[in-house]
């Protein structure tokens, strides 16, 4: 048999010892390239957290608003409107016997203190707000228009009080019924429809007072909690702490808009 030629050799040198070398390395080389799996577990983390902050960042994104909290909680309102409404935090000041200027005796001081809480003006509303104040329909009502003024031209408004002070006038009502026998002998005359001759209307305007605060604190229905403090010396061993945290309007700010957009005396 003839020996075989220079290319018959150099082919079967690199066919034979080379190409299980070759096989044996591509497996290596396939590894190599494959990620470790460590670095795949951090590569899920890092989506897993970012994924976790995006939707963090979208939540906060989608709080509501004090605005929005505001329109959530109450009808139209002018102050509203007007973005007036404001919120604050803070503990009521409401210790058991504390004094204020609105307890007690009545006197000079309480009933202008009183006064300034609860007497204001009434203020427009426009014909077109009766809808979202739930009043329109077929049925509406022959609604009391606002007396013309400089202020408020010849638009079509309806004279309107302000609900939180409507409120203040009956819890001024019910406090003038406990201390009317102590206003005659400061003042010498009775609290506005309290006197002798008046007792039907008194009654009825006290039983509406009664009945329009419960109805008023079922549906706010403060759920703020109200601890009590051990104290041997109080009723049942424990005293009330009344000076609760909550989240107020600006009231006194409500207020001086009131007066200052507020209507001509009603006739």
């Amino acid at each position: 048999m003839a020996p075989p030629t220079s290319a018959e050799r150099t082919s079967e040198d690199s066919s034979s010892p080379t190409q299980p070398f070759l096989e044996q390395r591509i497996p290596f080389r396939e590894e190599f390239l494959r990620p470790p799996r460590s670095s795949l577990s951090w590569l899920i983390h890092i989506l897993a957290f970012c994924v976790s902050l995006t939707l963090g960042l979208v939540a906060l994104t989608m709080k509501p608003s004090a605005l929005q909290c505001t329109h959530q909680l109450s009808p139209y309102s002018p102050l509203i409107e007007e973005g007036l409404i404001k919120y604050e935090s803070k503990n009521f000041d409401n210790e058991f016997d504390k004094p204020s200027n609105y307890r007690g005796q009545p006197s000079n001081l309480t009933e202008a203190s009183w006064k300034a809480l609860w007497e204001t003006p009434a203020i427009g509303v426009p014909r077109e707000k009766l809808d979202v104040l739930n009043k329109s329909g077929p049925t509406s009502l022959n609604w009391f228009h606002a007396p013309p003024s400089p202020d408020h031209g010849a638009r079509d408004e309806l004279a309107a009080l302000v609900e939180v002070f409507h409120q203040l006038h009956c819890i001024n009502t019910l406090r003038l019924e406990v201390h009317k026998d102590s206003y005659h002998d400061h003042f010498g005359e009775w609290p506005d429809g309290s006197g002798p001759g008046n007792e039907a209307i008194k009654k009825t305007h006290i039983d509406h007072c009664i009945e329009l605060l419960r109805i008023t604190l079922m549906c706010t229905s403060d759920v703020t909690p109200l601890l009590f403090i051990d104290d041997p010396h109080a009723f049942q061993g424990r005293t009330p702490d009344f000076n609760t945290m909550h989240t107020c309007r600006n009231f006194w700010e409500i207020r001086e808009w009131v007066e200052k957009m507020g209507l001509p005396p009603l006739s």
